[in-house]
């Protein structure tokens, strides 16, 4: 596991409210599957899409 791919983990996490479960169960298999689709699709984009978002601030 690259730092990378720990980025995406912790954007998928940071985006986490913890008070509704069953919304953070969506929202994380729905995370799971946009990272399964990038990383099968466009491996080269994820550091562009990591940088994008740490840029926005939404990194925790």
């Amino acid at each position: 596991m690259n730092m990378t791919t720990l980025s995406l983990l912790l954007i998928c996490f940071g985006r986490f409210s913890w008070k509704s479960p069953l919304i953070d169960g969506m929202a994380w298999l729905r995370c799971n599957f946009v990272m399964i689709v990038v990383f099968k699709t466009r491996l080269r984009f994820i550091p562009v899409l990591a940088s994008y978002f740490i840029q926005r601030g939404t990194h925790p």
